[in-house]
């Protein structure tokens, strides 16, 4: 199979399953429905723009590679079915979490968590992109897969903690719900994709573990990516945020009068 073979058979189906199931649901809120979509098609955009030079930059160091029968295209480095899996997969996991936090939005009223948990967890992702960045840059090694994932994934979840650490730790039922289904599949499907020759991983670029078949970086990449995902449309919708920034304006606006 083609990888644009893959996208249409695995990667695509379940967007238009979800956004088929979003569109009948009667039980998600309305307001976090309209919301979630009009952010889901920024991190769309965002998605594309933060991922696709960090796709070009592990497949030039030997990551992950392609046989040319399998790819219809490259595009900038990169394959041209990689746009496409970027856009699905960001679909796939942004629809699946407004069905799921649309549901709980009812429920969503907490109390938020001091200033402090924020600084300590945006800290904590700011040292884990520190250490990964020499780490990568110094590869190739059995530790470049991680350490590369860490160094470009650090960077917005250290922002997104800093902005709501405290509304993702009380949500994290939902963030489970909505990261753990979509990810399985991926996994799956990923698994298949490896199994069938679409593409390969370098066996020098990662640790040697490979739970059920799987590198275990793969399953971390597709962990982390769905993440933050899931983090930054929840941290979008949710009132608790949104009442944050609202009073942050509010607070600049009196002091530049």
């Amino acid at each position: 199979m083609s990888y644009f073979g893959f996208v249409s058979v695995f990667v695509l189906p379940p967007v238009l399953v979800l956004a088929l199931a979003l569109a009948a649901d009667r039980g998600t809120d309305p307001v976090v429905r309209r919301r979630g979509l009009a952010a889901l098609g920024v991190y769309v955009v965002v998605a594309l723009v933060w991922t696709v030079p960090w796709d070009r930059w592990v497949i030039g160091r030997g990551l992950w590679s392609y046989p040319d029968e399998r790819v219809r295209a490259w595009w900038w480095g990169v394959p041209a079915e990689e746009f496409g899996f970027i856009v699905a997969q960001a679909c796939t996991v942004g629809l699946w979490t407004c069905l799921v936090a649309g549901r709980r939005a009812r429920r969503w009223p907490f109390q938020p968590a001091t200033a402090r948990l924020r600084l300590v967890s945006a800290a904590g992702w700011t040292t884990v992109v520190v250490v990964a960045v020499p780490v990568a840059a110094a590869g190739p090694d059995s530790a470049f897969y991680l350490a590369a994932l860490a160094a470009w994934c650090g960077v917005p979840a250290a922002v997104q903690r800093a902005v709501g650490a405290d509304v993702l730790r009380a949500e994290r039922g939902v963030r489970a719900l909505a990261v753990l289904p979509p990810v399985a599949y991926l996994c799956a499907a990923d698994w298949w994709a490896l199994t069938d020759g679409i593409w390969m991983i370098s066996p020098d670029l990662t640790a040697g573990l490979r739970p059920m078949g799987l590198p275990v970086e793969e399953v971390v990449f597709f962990l982390v990516t769905s993440l933050l995902l899931v983090d930054g449309l929840l941290l979008t919708i949710h009132p608790a945020v949104r009442t944050r920034v609202l009073r942050s304006e509010m607070v600049s606006a009196g002091a530049t009068q």
